[in-house]
């Protein structure tokens, strides 16, 4: 009974592995592309080019693209969560901010999950969740300070990538409190073609003036951005919100600012400074308390209540 248990764990570890480092280089890869175009247009380049993509892959496959109408509407608001503002505002934010900065900013997410989940979908409060997301928050202040004491980011930019986190952690427990058991295909290939519609307008009005150079380096963003990330990266992070609750999962981002430093640091040259190493010490401590202990937590606790041959609780091992 326990290895099935064990193998479950393995793959959901696996998957956030994969998410963490698709969703950190995300950032650094939008540093490229914005070099050829404004961020609202390829936002939108990105959704409407990954979304019909995604349903189009639905019809063939057999699935049903025909949701209930108030399925829909669930959808279009976590559409217009994770992708017109979340990802709207930190395209933008990441004209004025460095990609390492933007990702240690977006991994205060669990918290803010935390948070709502406990307001909205009454997840527990544990000491030990409290523990482990303090240290994770510890980690990200120390990155966080240091940045902030060098004055080489925008506080517009910064402004504009909190609030698009805040739009991801209400997307995200939307997600969570209105699951059905719809195809993740469908739902995610609908939520990001409207989150890609909405943006359409913004983008055509906002940045009429400022043209987009459609070279290698657009070319690669869109593409990569459109289907490792829209595509893969949500796919899993969805995954993810099945596989267990919304405040586990929201713990994964506690690894994105590391992941994100060093990807800008090696791909687009950003500093990476030993305060910066000195905050993974404590992400990784919350990392490892809120997943693995919990898990350490469940079986010690089934264990324990489990019947014994007689009829009789089995005694945990010490």
């Amino acid at each position: 009974m326990a290895r099935p248990r064990a193998l479950r764990w393995n793959a959901t570890a696996l998957l956030a592995l994969a998410f963490c480092t698709i969703w950190s280089s995300a950032f650094v890869v939008t540093k490229i592309g914005l070099t050829s175009a404004p961020p609202l247009t390829l936002a939108t380049v990105r959704f409407l080019t990954a979304g019909p993509l995604m349903l189009t892959l639905a019809a063939i496959l057999g699935y049903d693209l025909d949701l209930p109408p108030r399925r829909l509407l669930t959808v279009a608001a976590i559409g217009l969560c994770n992708n017109t503002l979340y990802l709207g505002l930190t395209f933008v934010a990441l004209k004025t901010v460095s990609a390492g900065f933007v990702a240690v900013i977006a991994s205060t997410n669990p918290l803010l999950i935390s948070t709502l989940a406990y307001l909205v979908l009454a997840e527990r409060m544990t000491l030990g969740k409290v523990i482990g997301l303090a240290l994770g928050m510890v980690g990200v202040a120390i990155v966080l300070q240091h940045r902030l004491t060098l004055g080489i980011d925008d506080p517009a930019g910064i402004l504009l990538a909190v609030l698009g986190v805040a739009a991801l952690a209400a997307g995200t427990v939307l997600f969570k409190a209105t699951e059905t058991r719809s195809n993740l295909l469908v739902v995610n290939g609908l939520q990001v073609t409207i989150g890609g519609a909405a943006l359409l307008p913004m983008a055509i009005v906002l940045e009429s003036g400022q043209p987009a150079v459609f070279d290698a380096n657009f070319l690669f963003s869109v593409v990569y951005l459109g289907l490792v990330v829209s595509v893969g990266g949500t796919f899993i992070w969805f995954t993810l919100l099945r596989r267990s609750t919304a405040s586990a999962a929201g713990s994964y981002h506690f690894l994105n600012p590391v992941l994100g430093l060093l990807f800008g640091a090696a791909v687009v040259g950003e500093t990476v400074s030993w305060w910066d190493l000195v905050g993974v010490i404590p992400i990784v401590g919350g990392i490892l308390l809120i997943t693995v202990g919990w898990e350490f937590k469940s079986c010690a606790s089934r264990n324990q209540t489990s019947p014994g041959p007689k009829g009789t609780a089995l005694e945990a091992r010490q």
